[in-house]
């Protein structure tokens, strides 16, 4: 028969155990998975709303990178907010857990011919014989569950590394593909039990006794499908002995890395070109020999390292490394998060390929980049941490010195009030606290219905010495910005994005390149000009730095926690600034009958 007569043991996946029933199945093409989860999504009701294909994309895409949400939203294909790409993973999860589709795409083989393939394509890629699957177990972390329930405690999904978590038994074949799934277990149950306790365990073992010949591929000992409970095997001692011989090999051969230096290489090779033999060299300074002779017959650069090839080449390395040392000299040390946001505008500029997560280098590169380059450490600032009142005068003279030797060292000077510039940010409230009112004496709370008195937008403003302003830049807490804020701003102001509304590097870029830098040449201003800035992450890149330094824009990090006394904005013009706005916010909602300001009349064109 074709069928085997194992219907009733293997029918329902693991998946499926929780199941009462098994239902019938879509009768879907395998190839087409989007009509398969089409009618567990909930339809769009709106034009704006998100289409199905995006939540299942999107879904597939925090699945396939592991990566957090909030990038997954960053994608220029999908756009979408943190909060919006969590309901659509949800609602895909759900979709996938429905029976008819998992059933339709988790499978273990039920017919001959299924198994016959399987079993052929194991040995033809791994040679291992009567093959069908592969199987293990995993903890998958959860969070911690009810303390006092009745039937499922807290206690039971404690592992053995004390985590909350699901012990997973999974089966897949060649190809990687699932083919059986067993979730219905806590962390603290051990594998071998969630393996007793299987359907599958007993629909296997079948049969093997029913038809000699079939295997499941387990990690213990020994590795001969052979411990987990399939009857005797169908063939004889000595191949029992060489399939096991052949797993272990397979799972245990590693290739051996030499650990040399640069030196020990070059050495190596000045050895050799004087007449040592290459096993000579090789032992000497424990260098390989193939490596030696690749490099002396011309197949391998001198110069190239073993392993993948950086992201970054030595030379723009190289200028990284003097960016890094320049930066700290003037007073504006960059810290690792510049850094890594600095490679990773690099990178998207170079177009260069990478495997990095959404393009930004991680721990493991920026600990690589620290180790090729040991002129270059961690190390901590001298900020004052205590409060901006403990600034004393000391510090603020040496900062002064400083500056005054920097601009010694450079030949730097700047004496004209309109070529000397200060930059800063500050929060406007849609809803400032409003000051003392009129109200029936002897009542103790007066309210004020003005709206959301947290909500606020952030404004980048530029002034000269000479008194004159540059077009700000307004941040807007969007993903993308609406059409009809746009056409609200006038034409000559910035506009920017991020998700939390505050500045970003990208921002302040977008700001210096597009908005100052075009204003400065429309204003006839002689170059170079300097801007003060506060040491802020985002006003501190290489992309920045370099622009600056190709335009003749000295910036100048002002001494930390000193702001409140040094930065002409803070102590010249916000607060009268503020002032103004809670005036003009009071007259707004005067004429407007008492309602409150929002995001789109913000900044009106008239």
């Amino acid at each position: 028969m074709e069928e085997l007569l194992l219907v009733d043991a293997i029918q329902n996946v693991e998946v499926a155990e929780m199941l009462a029933a098994q239902p019938r199945r879509l009768p879907m093409r395998r190839e087409d998975p989007f009509r398969t989860l089409n009618m567990y999504l909930t339809p769009p009701t709106r034009r704006s709303a998100i289409s199905k294909q995006t939540k299942v994309l999107a879904a597939l895409q925090f699945f396939g990178c592991g990566s957090y949400q909030t990038p997954i939203g960053y994608n220029e294909i999908f756009g979408l907010s943190q909060s919006s790409i969590s309901r659509c993973i949800a609602e895909v999860v759900n979709a996938l857990n429905e029976p008819a589709v998992i059933n339709a795409w988790v499978k273990f083989p039920r017919t001959r011919r299924e198994l016959d393939d399987t079993r052929q394509r194991f040995y033809q890629k791994f040679g291992l014989p009567g093959v069908i699957g592969c199987i293990d177990c995993t903890r998958v972390a959860i969070f911690p569950p009810i303390q006092n329930h009745d039937i499922y405690p807290e206690h039971i999904y404690i592992n053995r590394k004390n985590n909350h978590s699901i012990n997973v038994q999974l089966i897949c074949d060649d190809t990687l593909k699932i083919t059986n799934v067993n979730a219905r277990f806590p962390g603290s149950i051990h594998d071998a039990y969630i393996w007793s306790q299987s359907n599958i365990e007993q629909a296997v073992s079948n049969l093997s006794r029913r038809n000699p010949g079939y295997y499941l591929i387990g990690k213990q000992q020994p590795l001969l499908a052979i411990a987990l409970h399939l009857g005797p095997p169908a063939i004889n001692p000595t191949g029992v002995s060489n399939l096991y011989t052949r797993i272990v090999r397979l799972r245990m051969s590693t290739k051996k890395y030499y650990k040399y230096s640069q030196d020990d290489l070059n050495n190596a090779l000045i050895a050799i070109k004087h007449g040592t033999p290459c096993a000579t060299a090789a032992k000497r300074y424990n260098v390989p020999r193939t490596t030696l002779i690749g490099k002396i017959n011309g197949t391998y650069p001198e110069d190239c390292r073993s392993g993948v090839s950086p992201v970054l080449t030595s030379e723009e390395e190289s200028i990284l490394v003097d960016w890094i040392l320049t930066m700290a000299r003037i007073g504006l040390p960059v810290t690792k998060q510049q850094l890594l946001d600095s490679v990773t505008l690099l990178i998207k500029n170079l177009k260069r390929p990478n495997k990095f997560t959404n393009g930004r280098p991680g721990r493991h590169w920026y600990e690589g980049f620290l180790r090729r380059h040991p002129q270059i450490s961690q190390r901590m600032t001298q900020n004052l941490t205590a409060s901006r009142a403990a600034v004393s005068k000391k510090s603020i003279e040496t900062w002064f010195e400083e500056i005054k030797n920097y601009f010694i060292s450079s030949n730097i000077t700047i004496e004209e009030p309109e070529r000397i510039f200060n930059a800063d940010e500050s929060a406007f409230f849609l809803s400032p606290k409003g000051n003392s009112v009129l109200a029936k004496k002897g009542s103790k709370t007066v309210y004020d219905r003005s709206g959301n008195d947290r909500e606020c937008l952030t404004v980048l403003i530029t002034a000269n010495a000479a008194g004159c302003l540059a077009p700000p830049m307004v941040m807007y807490p969007y993903e993308r910005i609406p059409k009809h804020i746009v056409m609200q701003v006038p034409k000559d102001w910035g506009i920017g994005k991020s998700e939390t509304g505050w500045m970003t590097s990208e921002s302040f870029y977008e700001y210096i390149s597009n908005i100052f830098y075009p204003w400065l040449i429309s204003m006839k201003i002689e170059f170079p000009v300097l801007l003060y800035v506060d040491g802020h992450r985002s006003h501190i890149t290489l992309p920045l730095s370099d622009f600056c330094r190709k335009k003749q824009i000295i910036l100048i990090s002002l001494l930390p926690n000193s702001t409140h006394i040094l930065q002409p904005l803070d102590v010249g013009l916000f607060k009268t600034l503020k002032n103004s706005w809670k005036n003009y916010i009071r007259e707004y909602r005067t004429q407007n009958q008492f309602k409150p300001l929002n995001r789109e009349n913000f900044a009106p064109r008239s």
